[in-house]
């Protein structure tokens, strides 16, 4: 799943993510934050996590991340 984020970081625009039943492990996240780093209009406005597989400390280094 990180070989497809790592591509969406050339994306012009979009506004959602979803992640279903997938794994979000420390290389997807490692992948998203270029994405999440973009100038607000061309950034990402929803980021849904459904049904993954990860582990505590990824979701909290994501929070950590995103609230800067």
């Amino acid at each position: 799943m990180a070989a497809i984020l790592d591509g969406l970081e050339f994306q012009a625009e979009f506004r959602t993510l979803s992640y279903k039943h997938s794994e979000f492990l420390e290389k997807s996240l490692e992948a998203i934050k270029p994405i999440l780093l973009k100038p607000p209009l061309e950034n990402l406005y929803e980021l849904r996590l459904n049904s993954c597989k990860t582990v505590p400390a990824v979701l909290e280094n994501l929070c950590k991340f995103i609230s800067g």
